[in-house]
């Protein structure tokens, strides 16, 4: 229910990283909570800016370490909607931001003549819902914040 407070339990998953993994993502999440002074929605905003800004799309990925939200944020920043979505929950997180990755699918087609929806594997998605206070779980895209320009392939690409 939009408005209520989250409950405790739910709360601390949404809020869970591992012991130990990415602390450069950690530190910087830290920093912009810090600078934002309570406004989640600020940082949420800029996230997104910065994914707009610096952030890749593609299939094609080189291999990550341990800390693969650090690799990914940091050296590649080249990736799909797993690595977006896992490193904006990092951030979130790491900015005391309760957030969710969602996994579903994003597109298919009605079939005209049979009167049903064609949904493949391709069209697999995963994005991310954060709390906000007030307004309870806002779906969030952080794949969808990469500028046109660096999409540099997609499954129809690799088809041909």
């Amino acid at each position: 229910d939009v408005g209520r407070d989250l409950p405790e339990m739910e709360a601390r998953a949404a809020l869970s990283l591992p012991a130990g993994l990415n602390p450069r993502a950690r530190a910087l999440a830290a920093q912009w909570r810090e600078e934002a002074a309570g406004d989640n929605e600020a940082v949420v905003r800029r996230a997104l800016a910065w994914i707009g800004e610096d952030f890749s799309y593609s299939l094609t990925v080189p291999p990550s370490g341990r800390d693969a939200v650090d690799d990914f944020l940091f050296e590649t920043r080249v990736g799909f909607c797993q690595h977006f979505s896992s490193a904006f929950a990092t951030l979130m997180r790491g900015a005391g931001i309760p957030t969710r990755v969602v996994i579903g699918y994003a597109g298919g087609y009605r079939n005209p003549y049979g009167g049903y929806w064609v949904v493949r594997g391709m069209d697999a998605h995963a994005w991310n819902e954060v709390w906000l206070d007030g307004r309870g779980w806002v779906r969030v895209d952080p794949t969808a914040a990469v500028a046109p320009s660096r999409i540099l392939d997609t499954i129809d690409d690799l088809a041909r």
